[in-house]
């Protein structure tokens, strides 16, 4: 990371990061929705209108900081109460600017974490669903292919009186 350019905000040096997995998924999240009205560094800046600090604390990290343990927050409050206001464009300009750092690989990169989060969170939430109350609910295939009519009549056998005259 030495080699990558430094910034200096306030009494602070931070690195620009290299367009690794995790830095272009951070990228891939905030432009997600962006469309094809980005098209220059200006532009991404419009759309990201308040967000923009928290875009940029994901392209660089504090000097000496593994990327995975900064404070976004801090740094993104840095850069809107601390920094020149044209360092986020240079910032912006410095990382798309480098040859790994382009949109194909940033599609890329969201597909991936799509795809991943498209296999994990189906599962993710189907286990959570299985639990009510603190117990764990097993349903048998038979349980799951009955009709609505059939589960209803059933519970109002088990339930005791019912609502419908009889």
């Amino acid at each position: 990371m030495s080699n990558l350019k430094k910034y200096i905000i306030g009494d602070s040096s931070y690195e620009l990061l290299r367009p690794v997995f995790g830095v272009l998924r951070h990228v891939a999240y905030f432009c997600r929705d962006a469309g094809e009205s980005v098209n220059t560094v200006d532009d991404l800046k419009l759309f990201l209108k308040d967000n923009a600090g928290l875009f940029v604390a994901g392209l660089i990290t504090p000097e000496g900081v593994h990327p995975a343990d900064r404070d976004l927050n801090a740094i993104a409050r840095d850069l809107d109460w601390v920094a020149d206001p044209d360092l986020p464009t240079e910032v912006m300009t410095d990382f798309f600017g480098q040859p790994e750092a382009t949109p194909e690989k940033i599609l890329a990169v969201g597909s991936a974490t799509n795809i991943l989060a498209g296999m994990i969170l189906p599962s993710k939430i189907a286990r959570s669903a299985q639990r009510v109350g603190g117990k764990e609910l097993k349903k048998s295939k038979a349980t799951s292919q009955s009709s609505p009519e059939e589960t209803l009549s059933s519970e109002n056998r088990s339930s005791g009186d019912s609502d419908t005259p009889t």
